[in-house]
């Protein structure tokens, strides 16, 4: 195995995975909380949730959290909007908006 693979050319290579949309929601101060709340909505028994729905059910996630203790000082739609990538079972999902017949609907899509 070669090993002269120099530490700046690492450094640089992590430097740019940390602009990656998931590595800056796991580092954000919220991220984990946001994370798992998305995941907790979608992955239950739904995979398709009406905006209206999704968004009353985030911000019932949040206020309990809140309760807990949790500083989350944001919106359900202001979290939602932050978000696009979400992790489940070790795979990549995009958090996906769809607009049908003037509803808007939330799901994912395995990538």
């Amino acid at each position: 195995m070669e090993r002269n693979v120099s530490a700046n050319r690492i450094i640089h290579t992590f430097r740019r995975l940390r602009e990656q949309p998931l590595w800056r929601l796991l580092a954000a101060d919220h991220g984990p909380a946001i994370l798992g709340i998305l995941q907790s909505q979608l992955f239950n028994n739904e995979k398709s949730l009406p905006a209206s729905v999704f968004h009353e059910r985030v911000e019932r996630d949040l206020e309990e959290l809140r309760a807990g203790g949790e500083e989350l000082p944001q919106t359900a739609q202001a979290y939602i909007a932050g978000c696009s990538i979400v992790i489940f079972e070790s795979k990549l999902w995009i958090l996906k908006a769809v607009v049908d017949m003037f509803l808007m609907h939330f799901f994912l899509v395995l990538i």
